[in-house]
């Protein structure tokens, strides 16, 4: 077991993921602990005030958080350390510029050691910490997995402090989990139902080449899908232009996205895959893995963290790398995210002000790791009437807009749950709504990128033998160039023009249409 690594302190700790650093900080009242048998009796072991399951997704490690006096913290601590039912616990950290950004370890590290350092160097400065070597890292020369073990002296934050401080170690990162965030409530609903959407992005005309085609898979990855309602399609029976489309029983919010790009390539084939509430590099991998393994084209990443800070670590921007590059039969697959929804920027600095019990406050940094990496293709949302949606984030970041119902900024965080991202402003139709009414009707970014996901599969089916990054091109060659002049009422920013390489920050390069896409992947214009 590793042993605690002191007493507990506020002392500020830093976090590298990637190339960027955050400040942390332990907190003095919380730990988790790991095991294996549902059989341990944690009260027994560490007496507590609280206990909480983590779900990590991982079938062989359970994860517990617990709350103790923080009197009792260096006792409860050790205390788990010592217990041989325990396999590791470790003090909780906190993002300094989150009340709610709280970081969970884990036994991994990943060291990335200097071009000149030899295998024999490498491993003495393993002994000398007592690192267990688990595998390379693929794709990052000199760079591999370890695992603390017993005789390891402080939790792998610490560990890869001091490792940082050594000429010898390039890239020093523990592996951490990080709550995703939730989403209980359906999408908002529209008079028109979903299928406004199609017509939008011209999909019934995009029919007339292609629906899809059974040997180009969709792969869905999000948190809260119901994969048992998801078994067995069942096609509607209406007479309308949509009467082919699959219904999966969209019990959740994760299948209601799913659905949405199947509404745009219903002969396509569409995977399902859960990620767990708490994500972390290696369950990240496994699943990118598992999409890349059964034959997915087109990775629809329909997760966001809940934190307003999200940088990737090595590990996971090398996952998403590998699937853009060795993906679909080494054509490379094309990744799709959301934005997000507080209307704050991919990367910046926002004042912030008025948040509820000040939860952030003055300067704050903003970053989506994920929606930033350049093989992801980010897309923002806008209205009806071509104008931003409301609580859309942007930046440079931003291949493309689609459409997406109204609403209003909004953030989830683990002990608020979705809260409303001050300050506070009208819909996007004009008029005043009740607070608790927006957050359980509200739109997302994830529906504009279910559609564009969709879009790219119907591509795909036109012309199956295109590379990922030609896909990409298309979609941003032939999206519809919408303008906004208005102001954001929230932020009084005008983004909604583009630039003299045809991008803004608002709509990336357009919104998606879905027959100009299809029509130039097949070789013809459209008329």
């Amino acid at each position: 077991m590793a042993r605690p690594g002191g007493t507990p302190q506020q002392q500020g700790l830093i976090l590298q993921r990637g190339h960027t650093e955050l400040l942390l900080h332990q907190l003095e009242d919380r730990l988790l602990v790991a095991f294996r048998s549902s059989d341990v009796d944690l009260l027994d072991i560490v007496p507590g005030l609280m206990y909480r399951p983590l779900p990590s997704g991982q079938p062989d490690i359970l994860f517990e958080e617990i709350l103790v006096p923080p009197e009792d913290f260096a006792t409860s601590l050790r205390a788990a350390c010592q217990h041989p039912d325990i396999l590791f616990a470790y003090p909780v950290y906190q993002l300094a510029d989150s009340a709610e950004g709280f970081v969970y370890l884990t036994q991994q590290i990943t060291l990335q050691f200097a071009p000149e350092v030899s295998p024999a160097a490498q491993k003495a400065i393993g002994d000398r910490h007592h690192l267990k070597k688990i595998r390379p890292l693929l794709g990052a020369d000199q760079t591999f997995i370890y695992e603390l073990t017993a005789q390891t002296d402080c939790d792998p934050l610490r560990l890869t402090q001091i490792l940082q401080q050594d000429p010898a170690i390039a890239l020093a990162e523990p592996n951490v989990l990080l709550p995703l965030a939730v989403r209980e409530m359906s999408l908002a609903t529209n008079p028109q139902g979903r299928h406004w959407y199609l017509d939008a992005i011209q999909i019934p005309q995009a029919w007339q080449m292609t629906k899809g085609d059974r040997q180009t898979t969709i792969a869905v990855l999000a948190p809260d899908l119901d994969l048992e309602n998801s078994a067995e399609p069942t096609a509607e029976t209406s007479e309308t232009p949509y009467s082919a489309i699959p219904e999966i029983r969209p019990t959740t919010w994760g299948n209601t996205i799913a659905q949405l790009a199947i509404d745009v390539a219903p002969e396509c084939t569409l995977l399902l895959l859960q990620l767990p509430q708490y994500l972390d590099d290696a369950l990240l991998e496994k699943v990118i893995e598992a999409a890349i393994a059964q034959g997915a084209a087109v990775i629809l990443l329909a997760w966001q963290l809940a934190t307003i800070n999200g940088p990737l670590s090595l590990r996971q921007s090398l996952a998403l790398h590998r699937a853009a590059t060795q993906g679909n039969r080494g054509q490379g697959c094309l990744l799709v995210t959301g934005a997000g929804d507080a209307n704050r920027p991919l990367a910046g600095i926002i004042y912030e002000r008025h948040w509820p019990n000040q939860l952030f406050q003055g300067p704050t940094a903003w970053l989506d790791g994920k929606g930033n990496h350049p093989a992801v293709v980010t897309v923002s949302g806008c209205t009806e009437a071509n104008k931003k949606a409301s609580h859309s984030n942007w930046g440079e970041a931003v291949s493309l807009c689609g459409p997406t119902n109204p609403g209003t900024p909004t953030l989830w965080l683990p002990e608020q749950g979705m809260v409303a991202v001050p300050p506070e402003i009208s819909d996007d139709l004009g008029a005043e709504i009740d607070p608790v009414e927006a957050l359980n009707q509200q739109g997302s970014t994830l529906e504009a990128a279910a559609l564009v996901a969709g879009v790219a599969a119907l591509v795909w089916s036109v012309n199956p033998k295109l590379t990922g990054w030609a896909v990409r091109e298309i979609l941003q060659t032939t999206a519809e160039k919408i303008v906004d002049l208005t102001g954001d009422r929230q932020l009084q920013l005008t983004l909604g023009t583009y630039d003299a390489q045809g991008h803004s920050p608002w709509f990336g390069y357009g919104r998606v249409n879905a027959l100009a896409a299809v029509a130039l992947a097949q070789g013809n214009q459209p008329d």
